[in-house]
């Protein structure tokens, strides 16, 4: 299989190591060139097993020159989609979704909230607010079209607003063919901590039952957290497409392996 991978990110350490594993196991890599406001990619590239590591854009643009596997995006990625299908299991089951543009209910019994996007659009970055900030920040965006994925139609975007909750810390891990392949904790309370997790069997096991409820796609990377106090246990943070996810501490040589095994075993 052939990886396209979106040469801008490849500064960063993370890229440049997983070029490293590719160089070292053999793989054929293409490096690509796409800017912002890009409309096509251009591949020298003729063949079409492919499988894209890059940008949010690219992830949404590029199965239409015919790769596969490609990209893993698709419309499942989409609170509203996997959130029934967790149930209990989601940190933010209890949450409102409304349209951006919507007013907040005015009985809501929480000032300070969480808010994102409840498709994987990037529309803005999932964040703490409290009710006059949402307002603001709400109004802002509309009046300056400030945001590239809700400027054309802020009235369709639609948003989970959740009350907060106590976090431990929040992992990531990549399921490949309904397995969990590498898991890598991102956060640590409020401070970035990337450490490897893969030796955390009770974790695993635990990760294991949550992707046996549902899995939005072939491969996709699901975002767990710890809860702290009396309600410790793992929850589900969000979805996020393979393609376009950070990598932090996962081991990025059995990702690639695995994605080799499962791709060329049809």
């Amino acid at each position: 299989m052939l990886y396209l991978l979106h040469e801008n990110p490849i500064r960063d350490t993370h890229h440049k190591l997983l070029i490293r594993y590719m160089d070292e196991l053999g793989l054929d890599y293409e490096l690509i060139q796409f800017a912002p406001f890009d409309v096509e990619i251009e591949f020298k590239t003729q063949r079409k097993d492919a499988w894209l590591f890059g940008t949010f854009a690219l992830a949404h643009m590029v199965n239409k020159y015919g790769f596969y596997p490609g990209s893993m995006y698709n419309a499942n990625h989409d609170f509203e989609v996997y959130a029934p299908k967790y149930g209990m299991h989601m940190l933010n089951h209890d949450a409102l979704v409304l349209n951006f543009t919507d007013p907040l209910p005015a009985d809501a019994k929480w000032d300070m909230f969480f808010a994102r996007p409840c498709g994987d659009t990037k529309a803005f970055t999932g964040q703490v607010f409290m009710r006059d900030s949402w307002d603001d920040f709400v109004k802002r965006q509309v009046d300056n079209d400030k945001l590239r994925y809700i400027k054309d139609n802020p009235e369709k975007i639609r948003v989970l607003i959740s009350p907060l909750k106590e976090i431990a810390s929040e992992i990531r891990c990549w399921v490949i063919g309904g397995r969990v392949i590498t898991m890598s904790k991102y956060k640590e309370g409020r401070k970035v901590v990337p450490v490897n997790m893969d030796h955390d069997t009770e974790l695993r096991e635990e990760v294991q039952k949550l992707v046996n409820i549902y899995q939005p796609a072939d491969v996709f990377v699901l975002d767990v957290c710890r809860l702290s106090g009396d309600n410790a246990g793992v929850k589900i943070v969000e979805i996020n497409c393979a393609n376009c996810s950070g990598f932090y501490a996962g081991d990025m040589r059995a990702l690639l392996t695995n994605l080799e095994q499962h791709f060329s075993a049809g």
